[in-house]
């Protein structure tokens, strides 16, 4: 019978399971022997005391555990999901704000264009110079756009360039007016212009080219200018109605002919 079983024993332990049976004997050694490991009778006796107890307890909260930890992995889901398209959102928002940022800066260089080509003209027209043209560029200046207005002459093929301020304050205010018309055509606003004194320092012939434009915006897109200055005779040939004022009191001419010529052969000058 010994040798029977020795001779089991021998056949064990060269099978391939031996190892695991191996290791599990010596934990079971290690349990008993190692007192770090080894349950005092104090907590063993406490263990099968309240072992019904635990057990429950472990049955009780175990799926409201697992409920718990399935809501949080929902609620972490979740979160990422609100996260990943709100990412999403931003993106689309930045893209969206970069399309209508570079759609404005298309428009406006549309308008900025053609306001070009109009002030060009009334330039060439004003200036009998066929040589120059007025060109507006937008341009960065300390993180935000500004528009820049230039003039550009041509000499023998060559182009210069000349900012705004080196023409003097006359040009300055022809192309503001010009501006001024331009804005009110495109935002269909009331097509009246007002003009304070700031045709005086151009010259006779410089001032009649101009009415010439004056005239054109009057008779074909009904703009009507208000004028105040001291030489009412240089307007002569523009004006349909005039008025005067003395001592803060103002009061319509009805003959303008005599109005002018009274003016023209007396040293007095009125503001009309």
């Amino acid at each position: 019978m010994v040798g029977e079983k020795l001779s089991q024993l021998f056949q064990f332990a060269n099978t391939p399971e031996y190892s695991s049976y191996k290791e599990l004997v010596d934990i079971g050694m290690k349990f008993k022997s190692d007192a770090s490991l080894m349950v005092s009778p104090e907590d063993d006796a406490f263990y099968n005391e309240h072992y019904t107890e635990i057990i429950e307890a472990h049955d009780r909260e175990l799926p409201r555990l697992n409920a718990l930890l399935s809501d949080s992995t929902k609620s972490i889901l979740l979160l990422t999901q609100q996260y990943s398209q709100l990412t999403k959102e931003t993106e689309q928002k930045q893209k969206l704000l970069m399309f209508y940022q570079g759609l404005l800066e298309k428009t406006s260089m549309y308008y900025l264009d053609a306001l070009s080509t109009m002030l060009t003209e009334v330039y060439q027209k004003v200036y009998e110079d066929d040589t120059s043209k007025v060109q507006l560029d937008m341009e960065d200046y300390r993180g935000k756009k500004t528009i820049k207005l230039r003039i550009i002459k041509s000499i023998d093929g060559t182009d210069y360039t000349e900012e705004l301020n080196a023409q003097g304050g006359s040009c300055q205010n022809i192309l503001g007016i010009m501006v001024q018309v331009y804005c009110i055509l495109n935002l269909g606003l009331p097509r009246v212009i007002m003009i304070d004194e700031t045709l005086s320092s151009l010259s006779n012939r410089v001032l009649a080219n101009l009415l010439t434009v004056f005239a054109k915006l009057r008779d074909e897109m009904s703009f009507s200018f208000l004028i105040i200055d001291h030489s009412i005779e240089r307007f002569r040939n523009f004006i349909d109605s005039v008025y005067t004022i003395e001592k803060g009191q103002y009061k319509q001419v009805l003959d303008i002919d005599a109005f002018i010529e009274e003016l023209e052969s007396s040293t007095e000058k009125r503001e009309v």
